[in-house]
């Protein structure tokens, strides 16, 4: 039988496996698009590249960005 800190264990680590996934398959499927948002908006290839660019961006920099609201104390999290 689970005890709860570890259906907790499972639950975090699924829910860091599916945003990873998510992330990733969204990178996926924006860059297989790129040449039809070069031809409906009319844009340049470097101009269609920077949508991918600030995402990734935003993915790799964003905790960075986010540290300090990661030093919450646990009990105002409870």
């Amino acid at each position: 039988m689970l005890t709860i800190e570890l259906a907790k264990k499972f639950f975090v680590t699924f829910e860091l496996c599916l945003l990873t996934f998510s992330v990733y398959i969204g990178s996926a499927i924006y860059s297989a698009g790129e040449t039809d948002v070069e031809s409906v908006f009319q844009v340049s290839e470097a101009s269609a590249t920077l949508g991918l660019t600030m995402f990734v961006l935003g993915y790799g920099t964003g905790m960075f960005f986010q540290a300090h609201s990661m030093h919450v104390p646990v009990a105002i999290l409870i």
